[in-house]
């Protein structure tokens, strides 16, 4: 009985330290948050490389330059599914550029990259872990090729979309996979 006592209690111990450290970092993380939001800047990152590690889940290789000097870096991305040359919003800390935070929501295409307009039907609508956006899946067709993807929008923007809607994207024209939701 004693041991059976025992061991409840560093199971109780040890899911203490646990929550603690989940408190602890989710903390950290908003304080790194905090300070880029006070001291910041905002500019666009062009998308390198969209790939998937392990159970780590989906990210972007970017790049963007402040005051003429070029900045190579990483962040996790909410899908697989962007294409090089998708330039996605980043707000950095003026005093340490490289520390930001990604907007997947307000993307647009490279300026250099020729674009055109297309109808397409919204197949799915997620909300992220985040609850601050939501995750929009539709489906196009360019030469009756048919093309899928998801894009991000902010959780309040959800409620100006529903499944089977139309809505028009922008795409690459040299690379029609690549397209985002224009609003």
């Amino acid at each position: 009985m004693k041991k059976a006592s025992n061991i409840i209690i560093v199971i109780g111990v040890m899911a203490l330290f646990f929550f603690a450290l989940i408190f602890f970092a989710k903390n950290n993380q908003k304080n790194k948050e905090k300070k880029i939001i006070e001291n910041s800047a905002t500019t666009y990152a062009t998308i390198l490389y969209c790939g998937f590690k392990n159970d780590n889940g989906n990210f972007v290789s970017i790049e963007y330059f402040i005051d003429d000097k070029k900045y190579l870096n990483r962040t996790s991305a909410p899908s697989k599914q962007y294409q090089e040359n998708e330039q996605i919003e980043i707000v950095y800390n003026k005093e340490a550029p490289e520390k930001f935070i990604a907007h997947f929501y307000n993307m647009k295409i490279n300026d250099t990259i020729k674009v055109d307009s297309s109808e397409a039907t919204i197949t799915n609508i997620v909300a992220t872990k985040s609850n601050t956006t939501s995750l929009i899946d539709y489906e196009y067709f360019i030469d009756n090729i048919k093309y899928t993807r998801t894009n991000e929008v902010l959780i309040t923007d959800t409620i100006n979309y529903s499944i089977g809607q139309k809505i028009v994207v922008s795409y690459n024209v040299n690379n029609p996979k690549s397209s985002i939701v224009v609003q």
